[in-house]
């Protein structure tokens, strides 16, 4: 079969990558890589000169080979560091709008969305130059080496940003408070409207109740495209709850912290391998308020049989390292604390028994 008309041929590649997206195709597997370089070839081809470009799969694969994260590349564009273009007809380019981009996650930033970069751009973010640039040969691939050491991260005051997000930690109080801890500090409770929320019936605020009340913290936003390059308005419409979500909390937190995070920081992430469309906070989501009245009517045994479930809970995950893992240790770490101290109080609990609960052996 031969390949689709020109005119319709940028449909046929992205309607086929939603349908793999709908079907939950893993990105390793050679039907969607083969799709990505189609879909290279056909952002490139034309008045674009190709080697003078990168997106799709090439670039996955340059961030990959350098250990620059997807989230830190995410950043560069929020901060203006590298833009993103679009195809405007058959001989010109596009940088998309701000709020087009912010709609977007950062797998679409690089997988999909018909996005390209510049190389140059991409190799000074990155740190590299290209050594060999021989066009004349279209089998020859350019080689890079580093200006300096590799960029294994965005700069320095992105990264520690992006670590101030990680370690943050946000509970649910009622349906009208939340808790808000920064650093070490004791967690400081804000009503809705300290944190700019017009009323608590509002679609931001009952978003983000829903999310740290859920079991699982997650975010349904829905699959973004249809066939072709038809957007979701559903879609659409749930992630800009999530940006404006991002942005009350990103103004509330640099007024009380002497840290002063982008206004365009996000606060939410797309969950690899869950269903298309599902976010997680980047944030902790703790539960501050664990104590002594909502577990007042535990027995002695029920009690000492949760706080043994827990520490054993909290033995798996100390030997993890990935970042759910690690937001599970805290929640986990909290709850166990709050039932230690409340046994203790009852005297059901000696303090050297207590320890070891709360320092589990991770060894088997």
């Amino acid at each position: 079969m031969g390949k689709a008309p020109r005119k319709t041929r940028d449909e046929h590649i992205l309607g086929q990558m939603a349908q793999m997206l709908n079907d939950e195709v893993s990105e390793d597997t050679p039907e969607w890589k083969a799709l990505c370089r189609d879909h290279d070839d056909w952002i490139r081809e034309e008045a674009i000169v190709k080697d003078a470009w990168l997106s799709g799969q090439e670039l996955k694969d340059l961030l990959g080979k350098y250990n620059f994260l997807e989230s830190d590349f995410r950043l560069a564009v929020d901060h203006g560091k590298i833009s993103p273009y679009q195809k405007d007809g058959p001989t010109k380019v596009k940088v998309p709008s701000d709020e087009y981009l912010q709609s977007l996650d950062s797998y679409e930033l690089i997988h999909s969305a018909g996005f390209f970069y510049k190389r140059e751009d991409v190799e000074k973010l990155l740190g590299i130059k290209e050594i060999t640039s021989e066009a004349t040969d279209p089998q020859r691939q350019p080689e890079y080496q580093h200006d300096t050491a590799p960029a294994s991260a965005a700069p320095p005051e992105q990264r520690d940003h992006e670590t101030f997000i990680r370690n943050l930690q946000i509970a649910y109080e009622s349906d009208t408070k939340i808790s808000i801890r920064t650093g070490k500090e004791q967690p400081i409770t804000y009503p809705y409207d300290k944190i700019g929320f017009a009323r608590e019936d509002t679609k931001q605020w009952r978003t983000l109740i829903n999310i740290l009340k859920s079991s699982d913290n997650l975010f349904h936003a829905g699959v973004a495209r249809g066939a072709g390059k038809i957007g979701n308005k559903p879609y659409s419409a749930n992630q800009k709850i999530l940006v404006e979500i991002s942005q009350k909390l990103i103004s509330l937190i640099n007024k009380v912290d002497n840290i002063q995070l982008p206004d365009k920081t996000k606060l939410f992430e797309l969950k690899k391998g869950d269903y298309p469309g599902t976010y997680k906070p980047k944030f902790i989501v703790s539960n501050f308020n664990i104590g002594d009245e909502k577990y007042a009517d535990l027995s002695k045994d029920t009690l000492i049989a949760e706080i043994e479930k827990l520490s054993g809970r909290k033995a798996i995950l100390a030997g993890r390292g990935d970042q759910d893992s690690e937001k599970e240790f805290t929640q986990i770490n909290e709850e166990l604390e709050a039932k230690i101290i409340l046994a203790l109080k009852n005297n059901w609990l000696g303090k050297h028994r207590a320890a070891s609960y709360l320092n589990p052996s991770t060894e088997d």
